[in-house]
C-alpha cells in the first residue's frame, strides 16, 4: 500500500532528524555549556500514542514483507 509505505518513510526521517538534532543539542552544549535543551520538561508519548506508533510500524512492516513476497 503506498500510503503505509509514506507513512514509513515519514516515520523514519523522523526518527533520524530527531537523532541529528539530539546530536546537534549535544554538540551545542560543550561548546556553550549556557545553551539549554529546548523542551526539558517535554511529556514522553501516552500509553495509547505508543500504541499508534507501534501498530503503524507493524503495518507498515506487514505491508513491506508481503510486497516483497
Amino acid at each position: 500500500d503506498p500510503i503505509l509505505e509514506g507513512m514509513r518513510v515519514l516515520l523514519d526521517r523522523i526518527q533520524n532528524n530527531e537523532a541529528r538534532m539530539n546530536t546537534l543539542c549535544q554538540r551545542l552544549s560543550l561548546l556553550d555549556p549556557t545553551f539549554k535543551k529546548q523542551n526539558q520538561e517535554e511529556q514522553p508519548f501516552s500509553e495509547e500514542e505508543l500504541k499508534i506508533i507501534e501498530e503503524v510500524r507493524r503495518e507498515c512492516e506487514a505491508q513491506g514483507s508481503s510486497s516483497k513476497a
